[in-house]
């Protein structure tokens, strides 16, 4: 098994500070382009290579990175493990249970939440599609232009003729519309009883319908729709990193999700957190608290106590799946 040696350096309020990312191809474009934009500024590659598994371990074991990522699959956890890492779960994803009336899972979210809902019907409705010609239309003016503007020369996603028959044929496209003009979408794959959410959009990419709340209806949708359709047991609103600053993680909470280690490439992988104690890496792990998994797959939110004892409770973590918080 190859894995993936990057190594950069950058500046942080303290000074440089170095980081450091082994593990799997899929890691790199999850855990080490979030992990390191939040650790350090204006990187500078040292590293960027392919190594086999035993040289991997021995880097890790010789590395002098403030902060290291290691994300491998779980069976090769011991051979990597040193006292005080953290171990998470490599990604989460966030489900909802639609077995129950529209209202009661309206229940199940944060009051904002279902205010905010009640507010958007007044605006915004829905349509089911499944003509190529709207998922054409929503790929090219909605989805596409939504991942660029989000994320630049990293925006990554689907390519389109992949997303018609793997994921459009196999599902349905959610459009939400205004005064009669389609504004947002995603397309979602029907898998037995469950909804994958998985591409979605707004028009031409525009940050009004974002602020407006349409991309937020796309969810709300979906969970609408669902409840309402006596097949659909469960909706899965997809992943994030293991981390409670990861804005989709605390977006999606809000919606009443449970958290849970899914059941694909990413569900046999394990995340290692490793810092040298330096303030940059500190500093790092105070301000992005983990959320970590024990020997017996319990989910635990990681906090890093400050210099005074407290920690970032101001950072909450949704208690519907993970069942506790420890302070390190």
């Amino acid at each position: 098994m190859d894995l993936i040696y990057y190594e950069s350096i950058g500046d942080t309020l303290y000074g440089k500070a170095r980081y450091v990312y082994i593990g799997v191809d899929i890691g790199d474009r999850y855990i080490r382009e979030f992990t390191e934009d939040k650790f350090i500024k204006a990187p500078i590659v040292l590293n960027r290579t392919k190594v086999s598994l035993a040289q991997a371990v021995n880097i890790s074991k010789c590395s002098r990175a403030d902060l290291m990522m290691i994300a491998v699959p779980q069976t090769s956890i011991d051979q990597f493990k040193k006292p005080n890492d953290v171990i998470c779960p490599m990604r989460l994803h966030q489900v909802i249970d639609v077995s129950m009336h529209h209202e009661k899972c309206l229940g199940f979210m944060s009051k904002r939440e279902s205010k905010r809902y009640n507010k958007l019907i007044e605006r915004y409705d829905y349509d089911i599609s499944k003509h190529p010609r709207d998922f054409v239309n929503f790929y090219k003016k909605m989805h596409k232009p939504t991942m660029i503007g989000r994320y630049g020369n990293f925006a990554r996603s689907v390519d389109i003729k992949k997303a018609f028959f793997d994921i459009f044929r196999k599902g349905q496209l959610f459009y939400i519309k205004n005064n009669d003009q389609y504004v947002a979408g995603s397309v979602s794959i029907i898998d037995g009883d469950t909804v994958n959410a998985r591409l979605i959009g707004v028009l031409n990419g525009d940050n009004h319908y974002l602020k407006d709340g349409a991309q937020n209806f796309v969810y709300h949708a979906i969970i609408h729709w669902a409840c309402n359709n006596d097949v659909i047991k469960k909706v899965d609103f997809q992943g994030c990193e293991p981390f409670l600053t990861k804005s989709t993680y605390q977006y999606k909470s809000r919606m009443g999700t449970k958290i849970i280690i899914p059941k694909n490439e990413f569900g046999d992988k394990r995340l290692i957190i490793r810092t040298s104690g330096s303030k940059p890496a500190i500093d790092f792990m105070i301000n992005n608290p983990a959320i970590g998994i024990s020997d017996t797959e319990e989910l635990c939110a990681v906090y890093t106590a400050m210099p005074d004892g407290k920690y970032r409770s101001d950072i909450p973590y949704n208690k519907n799946g993970i069942g506790s918080h420890i302070i390190i």
